[in-house]
């Protein structure tokens, strides 16, 4: 699971609830996978894995997380279609596809950034792991969806195939690379 923290969708949604009529007019609410998707496709979407990953979401129930939504006080109508990674969202619109200079193709449901390398790298079974050095230095690691959760609790989220990942991340890591 996630910890209550600052950064979260749902902690940034709650601020911006305040105010009488805050969310008037409002018809979605998306996530950056979810920008993309709307523009691409003209349905509001959001991967699992990402959806995971606002505090919004229970991994628990597969679907927004209902008291997670009201602490956050975001109306649930205006919260995407979640989608699992590497489902089919929608077909491109022919306007994009024109732009494009493509044909019309399937969009599907994407991944984060650490996920995507995850699965770049080979990482399928449960006890791969990775460690990532870029803006962050995170430890990502695939594990069964029934492992409990470790002592130091560690971020976790969806992963294809049934599995979950779990990823420990130190946000610092740029800068102790730089004063090394």
């Amino acid at each position: 699971g996630w910890h209550i923290d600052p950064m979260l969708a749902s902690c940034k949604l709650r601020r911006l609830s305040e105010g009488p009529g805050a969310w008037d007019g409002v018809e979605h609410v998306v996530f950056p996978d979810g920008w993309l998707m709307f523009h691409l496709t003209g349905r509001a979407g959001v991967s699992r894995n990402l959806a995971s990953m606002s505090g919004l979401y229970s991994m628990k129930l597969g679907r927004w997380w209902p008291r997670a939504v009201a602490a956050a006080r975001v109306p649930e109508r205006a919260l995407p279609t979640i989608c699992g990674m590497g489902e089919p969202v929608g077909a491109l619109l022919p306007e994009m596809a024109r732009e494009l200079g493509i044909p019309v193709v399937p969009v599907v449901a994407g991944a984060n950034d650490q996920t995507a390398a995850a699965l770049g790298c080979g990482l399928t079974l449960p006890g791969d792991t990775m460690l990532g050095m870029g803006t962050a230095l995170v430890t990502y690691q695939v594990i069964r969806s029934s492992a409990p959760a470790a002592e130091s609790r560690p971020l976790r989220g969806p992963y294809p195939c049934g599995l979950h990942w779990q990823m420990d991340v130190c946000n610092m890591a740029g800068a102790a690379l730089e004063g090394a």
